[in-house]
């Protein structure tokens, strides 16, 4: 046990940064310790785990930083060993990639999940997906919801329902005009920023079906592009799900339109799989959220 514990602070260090406020001969020492944590690693395991780019540059190589999250991995799963590896804990870390998930489902959805979790306090936050997978692959968050066709292969996961997309337009930018292709073309839309699946789907689909589309100011999220829909500025391409609760008096909302079917989504929820041989309430407390998710909206 003090050797695994002695490994894996050695491989920490890999990635520690010395504060500015550091004297010289201080950093010097961090450095010649880095430098002999890092030997002792690489001839125990038999790989590179950093290689000079010249100049003074070292980064981690691959390997590195593979052995970098197994030992992380390793040191959460030794603190699970004190506890009921199947008892659920009283914390749960969630992080949601998938656009609009905490405010239309999660939140209107939040009494029926704590029905099942009635002990657990729920820490959610919005990433994205790369750095997501990074949190379960270190052990930071317990369970992500994400794309599912985005999910690698070192993650489980249990799909949930299709996420499907309607077009949502302030009655104000129409007028007495009804929602023909033309007039659709015309409408100022709201988009998100850079180029992404959903806005490489909508453009390409929207073009094959004969819409000219223009995108008339970008956002960071769905929910931000929702406030600018409600503000009456913009329409905008949303899950349908936005418009629960509505007031339908000022937006109009198109569901059939052929080129939404494009942007069909299947979110998943995603946990570690190798941490949950030790964290074995991981695939359940998934379930468990994902049986809520189903309860019909308030």
């Amino acid at each position: 046990m003090e050797a695994g514990g002695n490994k894996a602070a050695a491989a920490r260090k890999i990635k520690a940064t010395p504060s500015r406020g550091r004297s010289r001969s201080a950093l010097k020492d961090i450095e010649n310790d880095l430098a002999t944590a890092v030997k002792n690693l690489e001839k125990t395991f038999g790989v590179e785990l950093t290689h000079s780019t010249g100049k003074g540059v070292v980064e981690v190589t691959p390997a590195g930083k593979r052995l970098y999250h197994v030992l992380l991995e390793y040191s959460a799963a030794l603190e699970s060993v004190a506890v009921d590896a199947e008892a659920m804990p009283d914390h749960l870390n969630i992080a949601c990639s998938a656009g609009g998930f905490i405010d239309w489902q999660w939140n209107p959805r939040y009494e029926a999940i704590k029905e099942n979790f009635p002990n657990v306090k729920f820490s959610t936050v919005s990433s994205a997906t790369g750095r997501l997978v990074e949190m379960i692959r270190e052990a930071k968050i317990d369970l992500g919801v994400m794309d599912a066709d985005r999910v690698p292969q070192d993650l489980d996961n249990i799909r949930l329902s299709t996420v499907r997309f309607a077009m949502f337009i302030p009655r104000r930018l129409l007028g007495r005009k009804k929602p023909t292709r033309q007039n659709i073309s015309n409408l100022p839309l709201a988009g998100l920023v850079g180029e992404g699946k959903y806005m490489k789907s909508l453009g390409e689909a929207s073009i094959r079906d004969g819409y000219d589309l223009k995108f008339d100011s970008f956002f960071g999220g769905f929910p931000q592009m929702f406030t600018s829909l409600v503000s009456g500025k913009f329409a905008a391409v949303l899950p349908e799900v936005a418009g629960h609760g509505l007031m339908l008096d000022n937006i109009i909302i198109l569901k059939d339109l052929e080129f939404l079917k494009a942007l069909d989504r299947v979110n998943a929820i995603v946990w570690n799989k190798r941490l949950a041989a030790f964290r074995q309430y991981l695939p359940h407390a998934a379930d468990a959220i994902k049986k809520a998710l189903k309860t019909p909206l308030p």
